[in-house]
């Protein structure tokens, strides 16, 4: 039998929020990229819950509901087919490290 090793660099998306930012195997941008794929989730997560099934009449169905609304929200973030995490990451990572400011230029004497 044949044991693979284990990795040495582990996908920013497979870290909790919490180790995020002690992390010192992942770059600024594999952060800031998970860190908006989760918000993306999040907000993902609240417009199923709001456009989901109205109250049922077991708590065990609702549970079932939020499981399922978790997983959805997951994957549609995961697969980046909303684009709002990228933008997000695209803008917080200009926050973040904003572009050189343009020198005017100089005029000849």
């Amino acid at each position: 039998m044949e044991i693979s090793p284990l990795p040495t660099r582990w996908p920013a998306a497979d870290l909790p929020l919490e180790r995020l930012t002690s992390s010192r195997r992942l770059s600024e941008p594999e952060k800031l990229a998970a860190v908006s794929r989760e918000f993306e989730a999040i907000l993902v997560r609240q417009i199923l819950a709001a456009a989901g099934t109205p109250a049922s009449a077991s708590a065990s169905a609702g549970i079932y509901q939020d499981m399922i609304n978790d997983h959805l929200a997951e994957s549609i973030s995961r697969s980046g087919a909303l684009g709002l995490a990228g933008s997000l990451a695209g803008q917080l990572g200009r926050e973040i490290h904003p572009p050189p400011a343009e020198q005017p230029p100089s005029s000849a004497l």
